[in-house]
Formats: structure tokens, sequence, C-alpha cells
């Protein structure tokens, strides 16, 4: 049953695979169509990143531009606000200007500042002659004015003291104690200018060439890493009581200098070009040695470019750009990771999601449907092959149940023969009773053995086969298939052996025989046997004087039941086998049967078998 299935199961199955592989094609198309929709709304968000990207970069080169203007301001001025700037020179942070001071608990400022305050203490310069020693004798000139109240003499001290300082360079930790405890004297001890206390508390004074003298407000923020944190906090009070004093401006001085310490920034190595850097709190721009930064507010920056965005109507009310935090390394804008929070491309992705779920939905339910069918169909297959079984069964059932009453007709016949030889009425019967029965028997046993063949239950046993002694007996067994003389030629056949089942090839030449003595008018039937080598094959031939076979008959006599018309108008006998069942022996020995000629004088069909011997 498998066997007769087999064709049928590869023409469902190749059907089903190429159906397969159509629905996979069409599910390939489909998740193309998705892609290529969510490419698109992907396209439509990247240009609306783009755009917010180009805003984000010109809007942070603007406050960079701006903040260019301050940078030298801030780098020379230690009042002006620098928390917002940075600038670093070959590695070094001057903006923001790191707070820090000098280790240690220790109060020399402070120590110095009381010391010059007392006028019955003299602090010696450790080298006579230096800077320090000159203004230590100004010191005392300036202390001997003052104790003698000459307020014209203690004026000239002062600005021989300003002249010294612009032209000689003290360590700060000595300068800037030494100034605040000598205004303190200048100021009570006389009426100053308030210009000049303004100056010299917060303005500094023009030295020309482009130089200034700092004041004492700036030179304090300016040197606060040399001092220790109790001395520049006495020193920071000593400058704002000055000020105080004389009516001076210095919120923004107290700012700076109660500011808490902090270290220098984490700025990263290898900056080229501009970028965002701290988690993107700084954008800076590197030229050289030196990079420049201005501190920005990226949220907010953003949410400016996105009410410019939607003024435009390129984003919607409820739509907006976000950032991802950048990294602590350097980030350029270009590669800035911006997000368009919106909705509406949710829904996109939704509806595109939706349509491809219910295409492959679609997809495979076809592919099942296809399959039932498929099943459905091997199921009915099955069904008929068993139904035509169950018919091969009954006929060979009913030829074996024919056989026997055949046989014991035939011997009755023969019994019947010999006991009437004598009576010349009832001679031929017994001799028309055993051709007959003998025909009948062929008929069976062609049928039997087209059901073994068909059936694929005939198992081929090849030897070696001499055909002149496989038809030696052939003109005895072709006598009873019709009234006339046969004769049977087999001289051709001497010495031509091949490799095959003898009782097919037996079967197979009593056929083809057969076939002839049937479809015959002629008196006495010849029938040749023949063989000849063909290069490496065997070409064995049967040929009668048969009345021949029409042109539009010879592709159908080799097919199953199927008989030929006698064109004498005579009705003969048989069961259409003879032939399809030659055929199938020609297959199962590997070779073909054809009708080489035929006519009115006779057919001639040869057997092609594989040059085997």
């Amino acid at each position: 049953m498998i066997r007769r299935l087999l064709p049928t199961l590869l023409v469902f199955g190749c059907g089903f695979l190429a159906l397969v592989w159509g629905l996979a094609t069409l599910q390939s198309i489909f998740a193309r169509e998705r892609d290529q929709a969510r490419a698109g709304v992907e396209a439509r968000r990247d240009a609306l990143r783009q755009y917010a990207r180009q805003a984000l970069r010109e809007d942070l080169s603007r406050e960079l531009a701006g903040a260019r203007r301050v940078l030298k301001k801030a780098l020379v001025d230690p009042l002006l606000d620098a928390d917002r700037l940075l600038l670093i020179d070959q590695g070094e942070q001057l903006l923001p200007r790191p707070v820090r001071h000098r280790a240690g608990t220790q109060t020399p400022a402070k120590k110095l500042y009381q010391e010059l305050r007392d006028p019955a203490t003299r602090p010696t310069a450790p080298e006579p002659g230096s800077p320090w020693a000159q203004r230590l004798n100004l010191r005392r000139r300036f202390m001997s004015a003052v104790v003698a109240g000459d307020t014209g003499d203690l004026e000239a001290t002062f600005r021989d003291l300003l002249t010294h300082r612009a032209s000689f360079v003290i360590a700060s930790t000595r300068d800037l104690p030494y100034m605040i405890a000598l205004l303190g004297f200048f100021s009570a001890s006389s009426k100053p200018d308030p210009t000049l206390m303004r100056r010299l508390l917060r303005e500094g004074f023009a030295l020309g060439r482009g130089q200034r003298m700092r004041s004492l407000q700036r030179s304090l923020l300016a040197h606060r890493a040399r001092f220790t944190a109790p001395d520049f906090s006495f020193l920071r009070g000593r400058v704002i009581a000055l000020c105080q004093a004389h009516g001076v401006t210095h919120d923004d001085f107290r700012a700076r200098a109660t500011a808490r310490v902090r270290p220098h920034l984490a700025v990263p190595k290898g900056i080229s070009g501009s970028a965002l850097i701290l988690e993107g709190r700084y954008f800076v721009q590197a030229d050289g040695p030196i990079l420049r930064g201005v501190r920005v507010d990226l949220p907010r920056m953003l949410a400016r470019i996105t009410g410019r965005m939607r003024h435009l109507r390129l984003l919607t009310a409820d739509e907006g750009i976000t950032a991802r935090p950048p990294v602590q390394e350097a980030q350029p804008v270009a590669r800035l990771a911006l997000k368009v929070k919106s909705l509406r491309w949710m829904r996109l992705h939704h509806d595109i999601s939706r349509r491809y779920r219910l295409k492959t939905l679609l997809t495979i339910a076809s592919g099942l449907l296809a399959l039932v069918i498929v099943i459905l169909a091997v199921i009915f297959q099955h069904r008929k092959h068993r139904f035509l079984e169950l018919k091969s069964d009954f006929v060979a059932s009913v030829s074996h149940e024919l056989r026997t009453p055949l046989a014991s007709i035939r011997l009755l016949a023969e019994t019947l023969e010999r006991r009437t030889a004598g009576l010349d009425k009832v001679r031929e019967y017994p001799a028309r009773i055993v051709r007959d029965v003998d025909g009948l028997t062929f008929l069976v046993e062609n049928i039997l053995s087209f059901n073994r063949l068909d059936k694929g239950r005939w198992v081929i046993k090849p030897r070696r086969i001499q055909l002149d002694e496989l038809t030696d007996d052939l003109t005895e067994d072709l006598a009873v298939a019709t009234a006339a003389e046969v004769q049977v030629h087999t001289e051709d056949l001497e010495g031509a052996t091949l490799q095959g089942d003898p009782e097919l090839v037996r079967l197979l030449l009593s056929n083809l025989g057969r076939n002839g003595c049937l479809y015959n008018n002629r008196d006495p039937v010849v029938l040749g046997y023949g063989a000849e080598r063909r290069g490496d094959r065997l070409v064995v031939s049967v040929t009668d004087n048969g009345v021949g076979i029409s042109a539009d008959e010879r592709d159908r006599v080799f097919d199953e039941f199927y008989r030929p018309v006698d064109p004498t108008g005579r009705g003969v006998r048989g069961s259409g086998l003879g032939l399809a069942m030659c055929r199938r022996i020609m297959k199962l020995h590997g070779g073909q049967i054809r009708i080489a000629d035929t006519g009115p004088d006779g057919t001639t069909f040869e057997l092609d078998f594989p040059g085997r011997s």
C-alpha cells in the first residue's frame, strides 16, 4: 500500500512544499513591508531628531560665543562670576577657579598682621636690602608718622608705599597682611580720599602699558590657595570691615570669598572639536592646548527647542524632545542621543505591528488549510487504493477458484476423449473441451500473474537463461490458442542467452505468441523468434503473420484491459492484459518492448534487454 501511495505522497508533498515556499515568500514580503513602514516612521523621527540636534548645536555655539567675551575678563578679574565658564590651558584649569586653601591650620598671615599692627613690634627682614626689608622700613616711617600725628608725613609715606608696591612684587602671604594692616592704620589716622580707598579695596590702579595693580579684594581672591583656611577667613573679615567702613561695594567679594571648597573638574583628556562633557553640564571647544567652555542647562535648551518646533508645527502639543544623559566622557553633539517623545509614533508602531500580526495569522491559517487538504486527499487516495486492492484480491480469489474446476473439467474431457475415440460424431468434442479449458486456464494464469506484478508481489529471480531451450515447448502451448496449424521457428535463438527470471521470460514469449495466434486469419499461423546483439544490449524479436495493428492503436495496445479491433470482424477472446503484462515484465528486467513493424502481413515486436549474459 505504501508503494502505491508513494507517487501520490510525492506529488502532494511537492505541492505542499511549493505552497509552504510560496507562503514563506509571502510572509517575507509582509515582514519587508513591516520593516519598510517602521523605517518610514523612524526616518521621520530621525528628521525631527536631526533638526533638533542642529538647533541644539547652534544654540550651544551661541552660548559659547557669548561666553568668549567674558572669558578674558574673568581670567584677570577674580570678582567676576566665572562658575559658568571653563578655561583650561596646558592642562591647568583656570576657570572655574578652583576653591582651595593651603593645607594646615596655622595662621602665619594673622600673626604677621598682628605684628605689623603693634607699634612696639619691629619686624626685621631676613635679607637686608631686599624689597621686603624696604617695605618694613616704610612701615617704620608710617608708624612714626602715626605716633607723631603728622598727617602730611603719613600721607607722603603712604604714597611712597603704594609706589613701592607698584614697583616690586612681594609674596602675597606678606604683601596682603602688610597692606591690610597699614590701610587700617591709614584710614583710622586720617581722612583718606574715598576714590583712593575704592581703588585700593576694589578697583585697583592702572600702571600703564596695560598693567594694573590689583585691589585687596581681587588680590586676596587670586591668592586664596596660598593661605590656610583660618588665615584666609581672618584676612577676608579685615577686608570686609574696611569696605564697610568706607562704603565700598563688597557683596560679590563676600560671595566669592565664602564659596565652599571645590576641586578641579574631571575634564576628559584628548578632546578635539566641540563636545558635551561632564554628563552634559558643559559645552566645550578645543583650540590647540586651550579648552574653552560654558556651563549649559541641556533640559532647558531642549525645552526651548521643543517650543520652537511646536511653533513651526513640526511637533504637536503632546510631543517633545528629550536627551539621554550624556556619558562622563566627551560626547560630540552629533552623537547625542535625542528622543522624540510622542504618542503618535507609538500608535503608528502599534498599527504596523497589528497589521503584520493579522497578515501572519492569515498566512498560517492558509498553510494549515493546505495541510488539512493534503491530509484529506491522502486519506481519500488511500481509500481508493484500498478499494482497488480489494478488487484485485477479489479477482485473484475468483481466478483461483476457477482453476480447480477447470483442471477437473480438463481431466474429465481427456478421459472422455480416450473412451470415445471410436465414435466419429463425438471425436472432436473432447479436444474442443480441452482447448477451451486450456484457453481459460491461460486466461486465469494471466490474470493471476498480472495481479502479482501489479501489486509488486512478484520477486524476480534472475539467472542465466538459454532462450532456445526456453521455447522448446512453445509450439505445444500455442496450439490450443487457435484451431489453425501453428508453426514456431526458433532457429535464430540458438546460442542466445540472457540474465532474467525464466518464468517471467517464458510468460513474456508465450503472451506474444498467443497474441499472434489470436489476431490471425491465416492457416498455418507462423511465429518467428530471433535474437541479435546491438552493442551491449540483446534484442529479441517476435514476428507473426497476423492481421497487424492499426496506426491509431499502436500507442494503446500496451494499456491494461485494451483489446485491439480485429479487422476480420471475428470476436477475439482475451482479458486485454497480455501486452500490458509484457511491458511490466520488460520493466522488471530493465528493458523495454516496442512495435518494430506492423502491417497486413504481420507484426514484429522487439524486446530490448540490457547487455547481461
